[in-house]
């Protein structure tokens, strides 16, 4: 996304306004996060020959990831 600051009757103003900017953002963040946190995880099993591996509590994709992330971060 562009920003151009304007002016106007001697008055500046950013186009488009910054409100617009952190929408736009926030919606391409959460879009972003669904595609991730839907991802079907890897199962050793598949591709582990001949070491034991411990067996995983059973998720299959990533939906808990965003558990982890400290609340002020996001």
């Amino acid at each position: 996304m562009r920003h151009e600051i304007k002016s106007e009757n001697n008055v500046f103003y950013l186009d488009p306004p910054l409100e617009h900017a952190k929408f736009c953002w926030l919606q391409e963040f959460h879009s972003i996060c669904g595609i991730i946190c839907s991802l079907s995880r890897l199962q050793a099993n598949k591709y582990e020959t001949s070491l034991m591996v411990k067996k995983e509590r059973g998720e299959v994709n990533y939906d808990d990831v965003l558990f982890k992330i400290p609340g002020e971060t996001l």
